[in-house]
């Protein structure tokens, strides 16, 4: 009879699994019927506005962070890769909002406390990056600030209200009125800055232009229009904007790395530190 070899190591386990107890919380919800994708265990959940989830992709923001799938006993839906399951669009899906479970780690070498990011676009220069998979290192080589430029062409009037991001502010009561459009145009920007809008953009100006640049860069904020209300006496013209470009994946503030690699198939375990989006 032939001899048979019996192995000594094992892996740690399969993407989805809990890792610690008791402090795991879960909360089931649907998954978009019409998403992009199924949602495989242990991958990253995007809430939606309607209380539904998705796999996380191209436009999902640390703040969209709804858990991580766990694994549960599912019926494979292809005969030919039965090792491979997935939470199908439509379905309820389960998802850790806090404490430990396993994930595979696809990019970056993990390490115990260290940062997990979560991938929203593939790169073709980054091989084993998976949409909606964990790494451990950033990928935002790609990453660019809106900005634009906008030009006092004509000088401000009292009571001229002019709106910028949803900001409107007048003219000798917000900000000040100089005696030409070089002079006004600091003050104008500064009172921007100043106000709600400041804290997404920040406001330069050099002569009659003001320089708007978004403060997050990637974060989405390309700066649109500032317009001046009918009747009044300032003329503002915008420049080219630079449209905001975010890097390919994303930073969960909340979430670390519990551990290295565990095993030759990257398995890892991160620990959510605090609940998300009950």
């Amino acid at each position: 009879m032939a001899g048979k070899a019996i192995g000594i190591s094992m892996n740690f386990g399969y993407p989805g699994n809990y890792a610690r107890t008791p402090d795991d919380v879960t909360v089931s919800r649907v998954i978009k019927a019409d998403s992009a994708a199924d949602v495989p265990f242990g991958a990253c959940l995007k809430l939606n506005a309607n209380n539904t989830v998705e796999l996380a992709g191209s436009g999902f923001k640390a703040e969209d962070f709804a858990g991580i799938a766990v694994r549960e006993i599912k019926t494979p839906t292809n005969f030919l890769a039965q090792n491979v399951v997935s939470y199908v669009r439509g379905q309820v899906c389960d998802a850790l909002v806090r404490g430990a479970v396993t994930v595979t780690c696809n990019v970056g070498n993990p390490s115990a406390g260290g940062p997990v990011y979560v991938r929203i676009a593939e790169n073709d220069s980054v091989a084993n990056g998976v949409v909606g998979g964990f790494e451990a290192a950033p990928d935002d080589a790609s990453v660019v600030a809106g900005k634009n430029t906008y030009t006092i062409a004509t000088n401000a009037a009292n009571n001229d209200e002019i709106t910028f991001a949803g900001v409107t502010l007048k003219a000798g009561t917000d900000f000040g009125v100089g005696a030409n459009a070089a002079a006004t145009a600091p003050l104008l920007a500064a009172a921007f800055a100043a106000s709600p809008a400041g804290e997404v953009f920040s406001f330069n100006a050099v002569a009659a232009v003001i320089t708007v640049t978004e403060k997050v860069a990637g974060g989405g904020n390309t700066p649109g229009a500032m317009t001046v209300k009918d009747g009044g006496t300032a003329v503002i013209t915008a420049g080219t904007a630079t449209n905001s470009v975010a890097a390919n994946n994303v930073l969960l503030p909340n979430v670390k790395w519990t551990t290295g690699a565990m095993d030759a198939n990257r398995i890892c375990e991160v620990t959510v530190m605090t609940r998300v989006n009950p």
